[in-house]
């Protein structure tokens, strides 16, 4: 059995107290403690599940799995002190607010052989799963270009980073997985509109080889949620709903539409995470992409910043 402590009882730390106790119904895993500085918020939690209450890192014993779902700007500093406690750490995304200490958490957890994973949660949306199949079957033929929206309101929980560390790379990996590589060149126009600190509004043009590009709207602004790709192929154009994961596929005699099994992205996120200990294997969103997909974005605001296109 493996014992799973909880790091942050906000809105993602309460997520995944409620999966990781449901999953405990399946999976060898026991959901045992949870901390936040705010010990009362920590104590609501832990009397739902009937697990331990803790206000400080320090204060915790070893355990087999930490999940860290802390202010991005926080999760260095939880790191090195979970180190030498815990096997596996599950850091939310983005992997830290800065490279510098993004690169930290990597080398700490090399240093203490702890094996971890990065949550980018879109990676695990069946609709996205589908999509990857559809493209793997050839039915787009070759893909020659993918735009994203990911776009809403004002959300008071995100203070500490800027929409393209939170919403932005989340297209940029997803990009990746589409043309199966990293792009090789970037150009952004970031912009603070209501937000006076960082940024809350996004434009993101990646390249990759060839011809193949990416275009990425990333924005706080928006009065509506929406996240939605378009992804254009030599045979066929595939229009993706990540809210309501339906996917549709226009090729020129038909209109597709994938028979897609809803499932909730976060449940499956951590299935696979578990799934990968359990087997012995490499987690399935390693850190180094979640360093990787750090880098670009801050090359992306550098590219903002300078008007001009950045090398990647």
């Amino acid at each position: 059995m493996f014992s799973v402590v909880i790091i942050g009882a906000g809105y993602m730390g309460r997520a995944h107290s409620r999966v990781v106790n449901e999953l405990s119904e399946t999976y060898p895993v026991r959901l045992e403690a949870i901390v936040d500085i705010n010990y009362d918020r920590a104590l609501a939690i832990a009397k739902r599940y009937g697990i331990k209450a803790f206000s400080d890192v320090n204060e915790l014993d070893n355990y087999d799995i930490a999940i860290i779902a802390t202010s991005t700007s926080s999760h260095h500093i939880v790191v090195e002190k979970l180190a030498g406690k815990v096997e596996y750490i599950f850091v939310e995304k983005p992997l830290a607010d800065t490279i510098e200490h993004g690169e930290k958490i990597v080398e700490v957890c090399k240093e203490y052989g702890i094996k971890g994973m990065v949550g980018y949660i879109e990676r695990f949306n069946p609709v996205v799963k589908a999509l990857l199949h559809t493209l793997k079957k050839g039915v787009l033929g070759d893909v020659i270009s993918v735009i994203a929206r990911r776009v809403g309101p004002y959300v008071p929980r995100i203070r500490d980073i800027g929409v393209v560390l939170d919403l932005a790379t989340h297209d940029i990996d997803i990009a990746h997985l589409i043309y199966g590589e990293w792009p090789r060149n970037i150009y952004a126009q970031v912009e603070r509109v209501v937000n006076e600190v960082y940024e809350d509004s996004a434009i993101v043009m990646l390249k990759f080889s060839g011809s193949k590009v990416a275009i990425i709207e990333a924005n706080r602004i928006t009065p509506f949620k929406e996240r939605k790709l378009i992804v254009t192929g030599t045979k066929a154009v595939a229009y993706l709903d990540y809210i309501n994961q339906k996917l549709t596929v226009h090729t020129p005699e038909w209109i597709m539409e994938s028979n897609i099994m809803k499932e909730e992205p976060l449940k499956v996120e951590l299935k696979e995470f578990i799934e990968s200990i359990l087997n012995r294997k490499d987690p399935p969103v390693p850190l180094e992409d979640g360093l990787k997909l750090l880098q670009i974005g801050y090359k992306a605001i550098e590219s903002s910043n300078k008007s001009m296109p950045i090398e990647l």
